[in-house]
């Protein structure tokens, strides 16, 4: 695994702004030689599987073959597919999660996890997430003891994305990425927002703006941000507006256009072009599919 060395400011930066966030869960059923077809999610997934066996394909890595008790960790908006290879129902139980820096910075842009969990490491990430899943449900059922079980959530997060970090070597660039980071903070600490307010409007700040934060020219700082980010400013600020879209239509009942508003688009019919243009599907098609359950 690649060194990372860390100065005492970006230990702290790292400290204050590194964070998990459980989204959701949820069961998919796929009958025999039955396909989920290409789904999209801009989550990291921990998928277990429960009982048959699936084909997993992504556009990125060479099809792989899983079977009962064994885990996949899908990195955030990789596009993939499940097929049923069995001659009986195969069962995924899914949960979806954010590892982030400043709320919406991946942290997987700094590690490569396993794609296939298996044996003693799979048992102890499905236990893990288990027991996070049985918990936010307490805690969201108002049980009578809040502190304790939230400290045992907390306790669990820290070590499911321990398991996940020890597991995963550091990218080359990942030194470097973190400098970049911490030269964009001032810009990122106002562009991201707590995404869990009632009324999320993603803020729009102009180009000029974000360079005088950074105390850069405009120039400079568009590099520097799509070296770090993998794209310019503005796409990226549309681009968390639209992966807020997408898990509020996987995990919630909100109208879709109340969820158009609150990623940053008033148009509903503008955010409908753009939502399919990057997903290849409609906002309704998409949270038709992601609830289906079965295939």
């Amino acid at each position: 695994m690649n060194a990372i060395k860390l100065s005492d400011t970006m230990l702290e930066l790292l400290n204050t702004t590194l964070r998990f966030e459980y989204v959701g869960n949820d069961v998919t059923k796929i009958k025999p030689q039955r396909s989920t077809g290409w789904r999209i999610v801009p989550e990291a997934v921990c998928g277990f599987i429960a009982g048959g066996e699936i084909q997993l394909v992504t556009e990125d890595e060479p099809s792989q073959d899983m079977r009962s008790s064994e885990v996949f960790l899908m990195q955030p908006s990789v596009r993939h597919r499940f097929t049923n290879t069995s001659g009986t129902v195969s069962v995924i139980r899914c949960v979806y999660f954010r590892i982030t820096l400043f709320s919406t910075v991946d942290v997987f842009r700094f590690f490569i996890p396993p794609l296939i969990w298996r044996g003693d490491i799979a048992a102890e990430m499905t236990a893990i997430c288990d027991e996070l899943t049985g918990l936010r449900t307490r805690l969201m059922t108002g049980d009578d003891a809040p502190l304790l079980l939230l400290t045992k959530y907390k306790h669990l997060e820290c070590k499911l994305v321990t398991l996940i970090v020890e597991a995963s070597p550091a990218r080359d660039e990942t030194n470097r990425l973190l400098d970049q980071l911490h030269r964009l903070s001032p810009v990122l600490a106002r562009l991201n927002v707590a995404p869990e307010a009632s009324l999320y409007i993603p803020p729009s700040l102009k180009l000029d703006e974000m360079a005088q934060l950074a105390d850069l020219s405009s120039s400079r700082f568009s590099a520097l941000f799509k070296d770090a980010l993998g794209m310019s400013p503005i796409v990226y600020q549309n681009h968390q507006g639209l992966n807020q879209a997408m898990s509020q239509l996987a995990h919630t009942d909100k109208p879709i256009g109340q969820i158009a508003k609150e990623a940053g688009f008033n148009d509903p019919l503008f955010f409908s072009k753009v939502f399919k243009i990057s997903a290849q599907i409609s906002p309704r098609a998409y949270r038709a599919k992601m609830r289906h359950g079965v295939w």
